[in-house]
Formats: C-alpha cells, structure tokens, sequence
C-alpha cells in the first residue's frame, strides 16, 4: 500500500461543505490510501479511512464530540490519536 508522502504537498481532497457534522467524507487520492475526512468542533481533521481492529471504513462511522466509531467493531477512535 502507498504511504503519502512527507514532502509538504498538499492535495485537494473536497470542498468544505461535502463534510457533514456527524458523518466523515471518504477521499479517495490517486496513488494514496483513502482518508476519512471530519468536521469538528475546532475545524477539519483527516485520518486514514481504515480501522485497525475490523478492516472497516472509518468514513461510514458516526462522530459524535470528536469520536468515530468504527461501523464495524463499533470501537470509539479519537481523531488525536491517529
């Protein structure tokens, strides 16, 4: 799997309102892993789309006060700790 690049590009990945408040964007780069895009309280936040623990797409979970939880193993991750 492609890893991005730490080089300072940066990419285009959606317009501000494709990101609703409770449910993630999934962004799909030529080249890269998709990404999980969220709006939150103090802006956006992006992570990989991909929970550890179910192989499931972190973007079809629901955020709740800075939460996502996974649809799949319905485990809460904190976007700080990605």
């Amino acid at each position: 799997m492609p890893t991005i690049p730490d080089d300072g590009r940066w990419f285009r990945a959606c317009s501000v309102e494709d990101v609703s408040d409770d449910i993630a964007k999934k962004v799909e780069i030529e080249g890269f892993p998709a990404i999980a895009i969220f709006k939150i309280a103090d802006g956006f936040h992006a992570i990989a789309d991909l929970c550890t623990h179910g192989a499931a797409s972190l973007s079809e979970g629901l955020v709740e006060n800075g939460i996502v939880e996974c649809p799949f193993s319905f485990r809460h991750v904190r976007h700080q700790d990605r």
